[in-house]
């Protein structure tokens, strides 16, 4: 009986110390991300988007939160957001970065 209930405090205490917090934490941190980055969504005014055809889920699901004035895509096939892009790149996406930071990097 002893025994049973020594190995039922450890259990417990386990429980508090390791376990159900990385649970909690593992949960709550796509959330807390998620609400900073609708935030963003909000507020930014200008969206880039690239190398995504915007079909798959998270992205495809993206644009709607998106309210600022500008969207600009980068994607070698045509998307979905194309219509609605005030800017797109057909173009690798790391090469259009690329030469992005290199012509930062002239100035």
């Amino acid at each position: 009986m002893a025994q049973t209930i020594l190995e039922e405090k450890k259990k417990s205490r386990l429980m508090t110390e390791g376990s159900i917090w990385k649970s909690i934490l593992l949960f709550s941190v796509p959330l807390i991300l998620g609400n900073m980055l609708q935030q963003l969504y909000n507020t930014a005014d200008t969206l880039i988007v690239g190398g995504t055809s915007l079909v798959v889920y998270p992205a495809a699901g993206l644009l709607r939160y998106f309210r600022g004035r500008h969207l600009v895509v980068i994607n070698m096939q045509p998307t979905p957001a194309d219509e609605s892009a005030d800017l797109c790149i057909a173009q690798p996406i790391g090469q259009v970065l690329r030469e992005d930071v290199e012509l930062e990097e002239k100035r």
